[in-house]
This record gives structure tokens, sequence and C-alpha cells, in this order.
């Protein structure tokens, strides 16, 4: 099967750097300038291997990138690599790699350095949290100065997107060999290069005059500063000391909806918040008693109330995810029925309600409000929810060891519909803290891993979706709308669905 990207795909990344792009005004993008984005969190390291905070991850991505990335729709294409091919039997790889890139030392970007980063990722000395990405290369091959071999263990259809993000950057190979510590110092072929770091208060970036796509980036410098508070965060903004705010939550976006010289930016987020449930606990161990809470649940009203309205239903996919989604309307135990829920409550041999705890903590306000709410809501089918509020590192270590009858929390999305179902609900799951085992789960989640039809593998995990609502081992609660906050002069710059704020390389000011 033959992955190869034509000239097609070359003409069209050649005009997104020489044409206005999409959403720009009529006049051609300024050159110059210095944009300024308010983080709420201090920035942790810069290793773009070693990093797992958000914030670090918005600094890296502009500096760092992978082999691919993916574009404002999700989909994927070509980065550092300029193509790729898959062998007919699914298992090798090979990624061509983009001539004439250079490293913000001046080296230029081989298929060697990218069989080091790798080899660095997986390297367990190293503790990459990235390394369960790439577990399934088997071998590694340079075939050519820039092109690479990568020979699965078995057939992998998420190993593109695996690939793919700063997470995975390539970083040089004299780098890896020589165990340069890279917390505190770039090497990556971004826009931007590091130019300045004062921990606590601000970092800040400079063009990169070699970038490979040329014309790109427009900007002089971009300045991260660290400011903790959100109404501290939006008077900066409305003051005009920052340009951006990321990530905004939803009584900024109340606020600042009308402000002057203010825009909002809005497109749908990949996380989604849950109420976890405990298998292993009584009354939870029984499908229908998790059917009852959903059916007591009004999402709907939790959006309004915790939200401001600015979410989407939370079903086992987002809306982002648009080829792989099944909405509300088609899944079961969705719409608030009460009458259903006792129904269901007495099926179990519940006649008399249930009781059960969700433990929550208040550095998840989102999560605690939500709890909160769901609280109210299900009194009236008998089912009590007793509230367990807990510091954050209480809540971590009951988490880890399933030491809860419920939680209520944040989970992290992915472009890939593998990246949120394997992990969190296949019995082996590194995530599946809820003890839920179902062979028949299993089973649809090994096909969609290897499965490499696209239609074929859009039913495999349709089927997982509709599983999952049966079987309900999580309550799905909402998918906030991801909002950015800038000033009426930016100009071309959106945030991507996972918060992703690597199209500053293409952002100018009006």
């Amino acid at each position: 099967m033959n992955k190869r990207f034509f000239s097609a795909i070359f003409l069209a990344l050649a005009l997104l750097v020489t044409l206005p792009l999409a959403g720009a005004a009529d006049a051609a993008p300024n050159q110059g300038g210095e944009l300024l984005v308010g983080l709420r969190q201090e920035i942790g390291n810069l290793d773009p291997h070693l990093a797992t905070s958000f914030s670090s991850f918005r600094v890296i991505e502009v500096m760092y990138e992978g082999l691919l990335r993916h574009d404002e729709d999700g989909a994927l294409e070509p980065a550092l690599a300029s193509d790729w091919e898959i062998s007919e039997d699914g298992k090798t790889y090979t990624f061509h790699i983009r001539k004439g890139v250079k490293f913000h030392d001046g080296t230029e970007l081989t298929a060697e350095d990218v069989k080091a980063s790798f080899e660095r990722i997986l390297d367990p000395e190293l503790g990459s949290p990235q390394a369960s990405r790439l577990q399934k290369i088997e071998s590694m091959e340079v075939t050519g100065q820039y092109e690479i071999k990568m020979t699965l263990s078995s057939k992998f259809a998420p190993f593109l997107n695996k690939v793919s993000g700063p997470g995975r950057a390539i970083v040089p190979k004299s780098v890896v060999e020589e165990g340069e510590n890279l917390k505190r110092q770039v090497l990556g072929t971004g826009p931007f290069t590091l130019s300045n770091w004062v921990p606590g208060e601000q970092i800040v970036l400079e063009n990169n005059e070699d970038y490979w796509m040329e014309g790109l980036p427009y900007l002089d410098t971009v300045t991260y500063k660290i400011i903790p508070e959100a109404a501290t965060r939006r008077a900066a903004l409305q003051g005009g000391d920052i340009h951006v705010i990321p990530s905004a939550e939803s009584t900024s976006v109340q606020v600042l909806m009308e402000a002057k010289d203010v825009k909002v930016i809005s497109t749908q987020e990949l996380a989604y918040s849950l109420i976890g449930f405990n298998l292993n606990r009584e009354p939870l161990t029984d499908p229908k008693v998790r059917q009852a809470i959903s059916y007591a649940t009004d999402r709907e009203e939790i959006i309004e109330g915790v939200y401001s309205g600015l979410a989407t239903v939370g079903t086992p996919l987002p809306p982002a995810l648009s080829e792989w989604y099944v909405p509300a309307s088609e899944l079961d135990s969705y719409e608030q029925d009460y009458e259903k829920a006792k129904e269901l409550l007495e099926e179990a041999g519940y006649p008399n309600g249930i009781k059960f705890s969700v433990i929550v903590s208040p550095t998840l306000q989102t999560a605690l409000e939500i709890a909160q709410v769901l609280q109210q809501q299900l009194m009236p089918a008998g089912i009590v929810m007793e509230l367990n509020t807990v510091e954050w590192g209480t809540f971590l270590d009951a988490w880890r060891n399933s030491d809860f009858d419920s939680f209520a929390s944040l989970n992290g999305g992915s472009f890939d519909p593998d990246g949120y179902f394997y992990r969190t609900f296949h019995s082996e799951g590194s995530t599946n803290v809820f003890n839920y085992s179902d062979p028949k789960m299993d089973d649809l989640l090994e096909k969609g891993r290897v499965t490499t039809d696209k239609e074929e593998r859009r039913e495999i995990y349709v089927k997982i979706q509709e599983r999952l609502v049966e079987q309900m081992p999580i309550l799905f609660v909402a998918y906030a709308d991801l909002h950015t906050i800038t000033r009426e002069n930016v100009q071309n710059f959106s945030q991507l669905s996972d918060r992703s704020m690597a199209l500053l390389r293409r952002a100018w000011l009006k």
C-alpha cells in the first residue's frame, strides 16, 4: 500500500507560504513586531522529550518540530518528513526527510538525527513520557542521507499520529551522543529560537531566519509572560500589555466577548470532563446502575451552569474528530429520564436507590463544579452521590491505586481514536484505573490498531463508542469549547484543538 505524497501536496504547501493565508486581512502580512502571550503557568522545562505540562509545550511547539504535524482540521500533513511510504504488510514506514532544513545552530537535518532522536525517546535511562508512543518500533535503518526506514513489531494503524507533534521532536544527533541537557537550552528546527528566559516571569523567542518555510515567521519575537491570575491576564490584554490569552477560561470569554479591540477565536477542545467509576465497588459493578446514573444526568444543564454554555455534550469521541464521531442523538441513555433511571436501578436490585462517593480536587475547579451540579441532579432518581473533596496529591494517589467509588476529572484527547480508548479502556490499558475488563472491548480495540482500511476502521470505532455507552465505565460529561482571546491586530492565528499554538509561525501584527 503506497502512501507517498505527490506534487499536488507540495504545491498546496507552497501556496500556504506565498499567498495570504486563510483568516488574514486583505493586505499583505506585516513583517516584524513583538507578540506577547499571557500564560497562566510557569514553564517547567524545554526538553521536548521530557516535558509534560501544557505551558511547556506551548513554547516547545514553536521551536521544535516532528516528522508530521496536524492542520486546523486535525488531518496529518508533512513537516520534517516531506513524504512517506508504507509497505504492503503495513509494518515498515519509509520517511523521506525534508532537504535543506537547518537546526538553530546551523547544522543540516538528516535521517541520522531522526534515528538518534527516537532512540533518545526510547532510552529507558532518559525516562521519556513519550516512549510508550514509539514502543511498536522494532528497528530503524538509515537508508540514505534523507531517508529512514522504521519497522514495527506488528501493524499499527495509529503510528503516523504517534510520530507527529513536538513531543516526538527531532533534535541533533550530536546532542544525543553528548548527552546534553535540553531543559534550559534549545536546538530545534522550528520558526523561533530561544533568546532569553527569566524563570517565573517570561521567556523570549526570536525569529529563526533560516526557517525552512519560506517567508515565515513574520514576527520578530514572541514573548510569553507568566500571569497566573485570570483577572490580571484580562486586564493586561485590554491594556495592550499582551496580545494573546490561549486556552482562556469561560469567565474571561464572557467578560471580553464584547470588549473593544478584542476578538475571541473558538475551536473544539479534544479533552473532556468525566465521572470515572470503579467497577469493583458496589453498587457500581452493575452496568445497569451506571446507565441509571447517565439517565439521571442532564449534561445540557451542566454545560450551562459550569461552562456558561460554551461546551458540547460529552460523547465517547468529540465532534472535532468528525470522521469518527457518533453524536449523542444516536446513543442510548443521553436524554435525562428519571423514570428510566429508577427502572434500571430496580432491575439491578436497588428499588430504594443507591449511594456512592466521588472524589474530586479543587485544583480541577471545573471537575468540582460538575460534581456539585451532578450531585443535585441525581437525587430525584434516588441516587445519593457524596462529595469527597481532597487535595491534589491525595487525589492522584487515590486515582493511581483505584482507591475510589468514583472520581471527577478531566481527560486529555488525541487526533486518533486509539489515543482516546486503548490506554483507558483496554483490560491492560495504562490508565485503566476503573478495573474495566471486557473481552469484546479488548478485541475491538486490538482490531482498531491493526486495521488500516479507513472505512473498516471507522466501523470498529463506531462499535467501540456504542459499547462504551452500553457498558458505561465512565460518564462522559462535556467537551469544552476552546477559546483564544487576542487583540484585534493579531492576524492569521488560531489555536488547534489540542491547545497547540504552533500556528504562531504564520501570525502577524496588523
